[in-house]
């Protein structure tokens, strides 16, 4: 397990700063995005992975995942094999399609090249998909298999949808492959508030500023061996400074550490 950042919150700078601001926190990790005209810092078919997996080696970082969120299957294959040239062990992406079997079949290129490679899928618990309740992502985990699917964990997307995100960590510890610390807004109001705002007041989305009961979090987490990726997340950032950005992270980590929060 290993704390890192999502590039996402660094979408409008060069991935060299992104990696440096990560360093001078402190962090161990970096989740390297590659949405075009968002945020891409890997460019899936023309950056050289090589490159990149040295860019971030160099600064003793960890390249924990590579987040696609894509709905063509072909590209999630082709992050899946960069992920693995990157020495990367997961790519994240949503749950494409309105049923089961439209998720297997979406997600069947990139599980062939799991199988080759040993890279797994985490699949986000994104709001109105199909894996957006304990539930459904317990189903998940029922038809798809332990050592090639996992889960994305966004404590957010749980809160919104009434259900604790302790209650996950508690009983599907074992399948979170990535959790997000993630904060939701002291002014959300509940699901129909988060479907227009979830990209607002990006300074209360950092963990310790909104409404996530991060002590209920750390206790869970406390008593399984979870192994999953740490990793900061909020949207809203992208006219932000490096300054600025590294002025949150370090509050939140300072936060989290002062609650006992596992981050080792």
């Amino acid at each position: 397990m290993s704390v890192g950042c999502a590039s996402l919150l660094f979408a409008h700078h060069h991935l060299d700063n992104c990696l440096m601001a990560l360093t001078d926190v402190g962090l161990q990790g970096v989740d390297l995005w590659a949405i075009p005209n968002w945020a891409e810092h890997i460019r899936l078919g023309v950056d050289d992975p090589a490159e990149i997996k040295e860019k971030v080696q160099q600064l003793g970082l960890k390249i924990q995942a590579v987040s696609v969120y894509t709905a063509d299957r072909e590209r999630l294959a082709l992050a899946a094999k960069v992920a693995a040239q990157i020495g990367a062990p997961m790519v994240v992406n949503g749950a494409v399609g309105r049923t089961w079997d439209e998720l297997k079949e979406f997600l069947d290129p990139a599980l062939k090249v799991c199988d080759e490679t040993g890279v797994k899928i985490a699949v986000e618990n994104h709001t109105d998909s199909l894996v957006d309740t304990i539930d459904r992502m317990e189903e998940l985990t029922r038809r798809f298999p332990k050592d090639r699917v996992g889960i994305a964990f966004a404590p957010p997307h749980s809160f919104v949808v009434g259900e604790p995100p302790h209650w996950v960590i508690r009983r599907l510890w074992e399948r979170i492959l990535l959790l997000y610390l993630w904060d939701v807004s002291p002014r959300n109001t509940g699901l129909a508030w988060w479907r227009a705002n979830w990209h607002k007041w990006a300074e209360e989305q950092f963990p310790g500023a909104g409404r996530l009961d991060f002590l209920a979090l750390a206790d869970a987490l406390s008593r399984f061996p979870f192994q999953g990726e740490l990793v900061f997340c909020a949207h809203g950032t992208e006219p932000w400074d490096a300054e600025r950005l590294k002025e949150h992270l370090h509050q939140s980590l300072t936060y989290l550490r002062s609650i006992g929060f596992p981050l080792t």
